[in-house]
């Protein structure tokens, strides 16, 4: 059970951290490399790192609802028949549930990003490399992408290894050789086959 001594300092610390602001100089220019080197260590400080990105950063999968219904027809004998097809909404709700720590660690994030952000240039996206939501958008597939039973394991391997080419072409500073070994030994297949 957690201290709530412990859990009130955290939450403490986390609304007394401040993050570098970004400064527009008049020439255009801006301090995006400080602000992004100086959040690494303050996110990291207050363990808020792994809900940013970096090796730890794994956001929970949360299924697609399907909900249970109902079908009328015929049996085998040509008689009225109600079958019921099971849906997934327990499993739905518990995603939900267990996830919801680790939603509310990742909005307390994105806020202290907000508040570094001037409130004029808020929607614009101008202070990220141009690359970086290509570079997201893979890591994100890689992250996700579980080699099941049923897929051929070295087609799986060949589609991450492409994935990860095109991602270090995007941005090579995004996903590290050791942090994707560690996703490609987590997402391969358990089937003993292998």
């Amino acid at each position: 059970m957690a201290n709530p001594q412990s859990t009130g300092d955290k939450e403490k610390e986390w609304k007394s951290l401040k993050l570098t602001p970004i400064i527009e100089e008049e020439d255009g220019s801006n301090n995006y490399n400080e602000f992004r080197q100086k959040s690494v260590l303050n996110f990291d400080a207050v363990g808020l790192w792994p809900y940013v990105t970096g090796p730890d950063y794994n956001p929970p999968v949360i299924p697609a609802l399907m909900q249970s219904m109902q079908v009328q027809g015929l049996d085998a004998a040509r008689n009225p028949a109600t079958i019921t097809i099971p849906g997934n909404e327990a499993v739905v709700d518990a995603a939900e549930k267990s996830a919801t720590a680790w939603l509310l660690a990742d909005k307390k994030a994105h806020a202290l990003i907000v508040k570094a952000i001037p409130s004029a240039k808020l929607y614009l996206n101008e202070y990220e490399p141009p690359n970086a939501l290509t570079a997201v958008t893979i890591k994100q597939q890689i992250i996700v992408y579980q080699c099941s039973e049923d897929k051929n394991p070295v087609n799986w391997h060949q589609v991450m290894i492409q994935l990860y080419g095109k991602l270090q072409d995007a941005d090579p500073f995004m996903m590290p050789d050791a942090e994707f070994a560690k996703h490609l030994i987590t997402l391969m297949s358990p089937s003993e086959t292998w």
